[in-house]
């Protein structure tokens, strides 16, 4: 019989690959666009939040087999914590799930709180992606959605991870934000390439 596109090419996989997503609720300043669930100003709880996490690791009862080959650290501002407590979740991780050697361990960041120190810090707590908060390249748009960071500091951020030895980076951009002028998003959308990130994701 002809294939016409709605057989199966073959068996599915015994187990699929598993991907683990960390929840990190803490930031310098809470955005005006944002509806997720952070909070600002809180950083005395940062240790205590972790500890609560790491339990609900431990306790974790996982309903699918396999080994996990992505885990990405969103939030919030994942970048606020300490490489050390980086490392402290991804040991209750890989104590708890199975996890890839190859796996891709994300860490969003917003350009303040990635600094050459932290950014080698996380690489040695194996780290092997960063996903840099840019959101826009224009400085008068950050300003009014309330962001920490100008155009330059994010192109800085991007140029230290590669000095750190990231050699998956990726930016986050925003379309549409307020204050935005649409006829200049080429511009942007141009910037961003210009600093040669692996991947940019657009939200609206």
């Amino acid at each position: 019989m002809p294939r016409n596109g709605s057989e199966r090419a073959g068996a599915p996989p015994a187990t699929a690959p598993l991907g683990i997503y960390v929840h990190f609720p803490f930031c310098s300043v809470r955005c005006t666009y944002c509806d997720f669930p952070t909070v600002a100003g809180r950083d005395d709880r940062i240790e205590t939040y972790l500890d609560a996490l790491i339990a609900e690791i431990d306790s974790f009862q996982p309903d699918a087999e396999g080994a996990a080959d992505t885990i990405f650290f969103g939030g919030g501002t994942p970048s606020r914590m300490s490489p050390q407590s980086a490392a402290r979740v991804l040991a209750a991780i890989r104590g708890r799930f199975d996890v890839s050697d190859d796996a891709e361990i994300t860490l969003e960041g917003n350009p303040e709180s990635l600094t050459a120190e932290t950014l080698s810090g996380f690489r040695g707590a194996g780290i092997t992606r960063i996903s840099v908060g840019v959101q826009s390249l224009d400085d008068a748009v950050l300003r009014l959605v309330g962001r920490a960071h100008d155009a330059r500091s994010a192109a800085r951020a991007v140029a230290l991870a590669r000095e750190a030895g990231f050699d998956e980076v990726s930016l986050d951009l925003i379309a549409g934000l307020p204050g935005e002028d649409l006829d200049a998003w080429p511009d942007t959308v141009r910037a961003a390439a210009a600093l040669r990130p692996d991947h940019v994701s657009v939200y609206l």
